[in-house]
């Protein structure tokens, strides 16, 4: 679904080993342009609910910089490449399993990505 809108630095968060967190991940992708991130937030929702996922909650569309999609068990951030690079959300969870996406490496099978 992230490549779908061609999404760029895709990455995963495996959370579910960790105590105290309430997700089992989350995933961080870039877009060039605000116009790109409304593309990807709004082919996510779709995708999701085809998917039979529920959307808890979205936050940041007005400005389309940085969107977060709840989606129950999993949390989707996407970022405006120059926003992402600011808040280096990446950082904060060094301790957790990390799944990179090149593009050329993700399976086809991977609905989420």
């Amino acid at each position: 679904m992230l490549r779908e809108k061609k999404a760029e630095s895709i990455i995963g968060f495996d959370l579910r080993k960790l105590d105290g967190v309430i997700i089992d991940g989350f995933l961080i992708c870039s877009g060039l342009s605000e116009r790109q991130v409304a593309a990807i937030t709004e082919n996510v929702r779709i995708r999701l609910k085809e998917m039979g996922e529920g959307v808890r909650h979205v936050e940041g569309e007005l400005l389309n910089q940085w969107v977060l999609i709840d989606s129950d068990d999993i949390v989707i951030h996407i970022f405006l490449d120059k926003v992402r690079s600011f808040y280096r959300l990446e950082n904060l969870w060094t301790h957790a399993t990390v799944m990179q996406f090149e593009s050329a490496a993700i399976p086809e099978t991977s609905d989420l990505v």
